[in-house]
């Protein structure tokens, strides 16, 4: 069950069934218009003698756990007419990639078929999408009662779960965080910057890829979203090891105009002398990536 609280009083209270897009019903829609960070309370995840993997902020024997999201600023509140339905937004084929997202679809009715679909996601600002990214909602305290209702619905399995531990700080925006090396985790490719925070034991490495589309770092000509995974690639030539990317899954396509696209199954590339010709992304210097992290990609 979830309820809502706006400083120290319910604002409604609402059984937070599921975040899959295909099981949400009307009565799964809320109002959270002009609220500042309500805190949603949801039951824990019961999953019999697994359920040990699952950390809780206290020892308490409450059934519930919460989760605080929040708008902007403190103080911001959700603007009018946030009405809808919180939920996972999956592009990939996989049940989970480090970039995937909960976000909130503004809605009034899901009695027709393709309401949800006619709805729009909730916008910052600036006019981005709201959206809490998954590896936060693993990872973040503030955030368990929407992990455990994605375990609940068999969108997070609990395997994965358990490959996050809680940092000691939440991450910087736009920063996408990785269990291991080895996890697949979604690109846009017309970025300016990847910023990658990978587990390395009790500590956190940073990997940070500014222009990583083109080699004179000018902006990127390529469009869509897609789904990277490392690899270690050895040269026949000089027997040295580099690191290179998979394109394991095109999400969104690119631009039918485009004149360079990346291609599912190929290795990601980028583009250099001014944009005019391909070469494959690499990262040749590897002295800085700790070996227990280059060891997860064998």
């Amino acid at each position: 069950m979830a309820h809502f609280f706006r400083r120290s009083q319910i604002l409604q209270s609402k059984v937070l069934r599921t975040l899959d897009p295909k099981k949400l019903e009307t009565k799964d829609i809320l109002d959270i218009s002009n609220y500042d960070r309500p805190v949603l309370a949801a039951a824990k995840a019961k999953l019999g003698p697994h359920s040990t993997t699952l950390s809780y902020p206290t020892q308490s024997q409450d059934v519930f756990v919460r989760a605080r999201i929040s708008y902007g600023s403190p103080g911001d509140g959700f603007p009018p007419g946030t009405r809808g339905v919180l939920y996972m937004h999956n592009l990939s084929l996989y049940s989970y990639v480090a970039g995937m997202s909960v976000r909130f679809r503004v809605l009034d009715s899901l009695d027709e078929k393709d309401a949800f679909s006619r709805g729009t996601d909730l916008k910052n600002k600036d006019g981005s999408v709201w959206k809490i990214p998954l590896d936060r909602v693993l990872r973040i305290q503030s955030y368990w009662a929407l992990r455990d209702v994605l375990i609940r619905d068999g969108l997070v399995s609990l395997r994965v779960v358990a490959r996050y531990h809680r940092p000691t700080h939440e991450p910087k925006p736009q920063t996408t965080m990785l269990p291991t090396l080895a996890e697949p985790f979604l690109v846009d490719f017309a970025c300016e910057k990847v910023s990658l925070v990978v587990e390395d034991g009790e500590k956190e490495f940073s990997m940070i890829m500014r222009a990583p589309f083109d080699v004179d770092r000018l902006p990127s000509q390529y469009t869509g979203q897609g789904i990277l995974k490392f690899e270690l690639k050895e040269a026949t030539k000089t027997q040295t090891r580099r690191l290179v990317l998979r394109v394991v899954e095109v999400v969104t396509p690119p631009n039918p105009n485009d004149e360079f696209r990346q291609i599912e199954g190929t290795l990601l590339k980028k583009t250099f002398k001014g944009g005019m010709f391909e070469r494959v992304w690499s990262r040749r210097n590897l002295a800085a990536i700790p070996p227990c992290l280059l060891a997860q990609l064998k």
